[in-house]
């Protein structure tokens, strides 16, 4: 090869620069700076939202625990399952922050909780109970959805 010819870069190593300037980039348009008095105020909302979606759930006379019919595996169960879950793991976020748990330490937590409300949401197409809780289950997710501006720019 002539000293003078050039092969040209492969294109990802063209790409780099963009690359590096978007992972360095400011937070997407939208999100929100961290504020603990507000996350916690929401995770005040969402532990009222879970319960009501648990005690919505459970007042079904078909419901699982109740009749003690069915067999884990079956739809019913794993929604009840998720539904307590959230319950769960709302407490668990609220009684974090209320301790003074920012980002870091919260954040796998609010990950958990929206992937236990995408488990509920289906599972809960998969049957029909009598007391339909689908009103308590979108607000569930609305609170969750104003949290992800908190925690959404940081899922990664």
């Amino acid at each position: 090869m002539e000293a003078s010819r050039r092969t040209p870069a492969p294109r990802a190593w063209r790409a780099l620069p963009l690359a590096l300037a978007l992972a360095f980039a400011p937070a997407a348009a939208g999100a929100a700076e961290w504020q603990q008095a507000a996350v916690q105020t929401l995770a005040n909302e969402l532990v009222k939202a879970t319960q009501a979606l648990f005690d919505k759930s459970y007042e079904d006379p078909m419901a699982p625990d109740k009749t003690g019919i069915g067999y884990m595996g079956n739809a019913d169960n794993e929604y009840m399952d998720r539904v307590r879950l959230m319950r769960d793991e709302s407490l668990h976020l609220q009684d974090m922050l209320s301790k003074g748990g920012g980002l870091g330490p919260t954040l796998p937590v609010y990950k958990r909780l929206r992937e236990l409300e995408d488990d509920a949401n289906m599972y809960s197409g998969m049957f029909a109970m009598q007391d339909d809780a689908s009103d308590e289950l979108a607000a569930v997710d609305g609170v969750l959805k104003k949290m992800s501006a908190y925690y959404a720019p940081h899922k990664k």
